[in-house]
């Protein structure tokens, strides 16, 4: 998780979890990172199953998607029913959790204890008041810090557009724009590495 910036409170936690994980319940604004954050804890804790199992150790869904108890049982019964060959905690990865339902949430919180022994749920969601009581005292909520974007600028510069310089006028600019909006961000210089990329194309032609 060595590409997680500005979250090391929550890094250290997780990684000092070792293979032990409770229910995972990110928070914070929007922009801020949650969904990174979560595709690399899941790469970490999933990081002995190879690739092509990978789709039996993680279920991704969406309150955004996915609304209804009805339209997640059949995706969830199946995952968590499923026979598995590693001996690994299976995760069922809910982005975006802001929406669901209550008669959604209490379905979940039963499926939670049911299959505790072999499935852990990560959710994600801008305030824990969105869930019920029951869901939130069976997960560590982990609240996710605003970034520094000036103070991480390179970092981002870095992966983002590494093709491209930017003056302190424009890193300025940049920084201001996006309010510390960590995913604006990353789109604005992924923009600006595709428009330079495509002046070269340009101009070699």
């Amino acid at each position: 998780m060595e590409e997680v910036v500005g979250q090391s409170h929550i890094v250290d936690y997780l990684l000092s979890c070792g293979s032990s994980y409770p229910h995972l319940l990110f928070t914070g604004a929007t922009g801020i990172g949650k969904t990174f954050l979560s595709q690399q804890f899941l790469k970490h804790a999933l990081k002995d199953i190879p690739e092509e199992h990978l789709n039996r150790y993680i279920l991704k869904l969406s309150s955004c998607d996915d609304r209804g108890i009805a339209s997640l049982r059949q995706k969830l019964v199946e995952f968590l029913r499923s026979n598995r060959q590693y001996d690994i905690t299976a995760w069922v990865w809910i982005d975006d959790a802001d929406s669901l339902p209550v008669l959604t949430q209490q379905a979940l919180r039963r499926l939670m204890e049911r299959y505790e022994t072999h499935v852990r749920f990560l959710f994600s969601s801008c305030t824990s008041q969105s869930f019920i009581e029951p869901i939130q005292s069976r997960t560590v909520i982990l609240q996710l810090l605003p970034i520094n974007l000036y103070e991480n600028f390179d970092f981002f510069c870095k992966k983002y557009s590494p093709h491209i310089e930017l003056n302190e006028e424009v890193k300025n600019w940049v920084v201001g724009f996006c309010l510390g909006n960590a995913r604006q961000l990353c789109l604005l210089l992924r923009l600006l590495e595709a428009v330079h990329s495509e002046n070269l194309k340009e101009g070699e032609g």
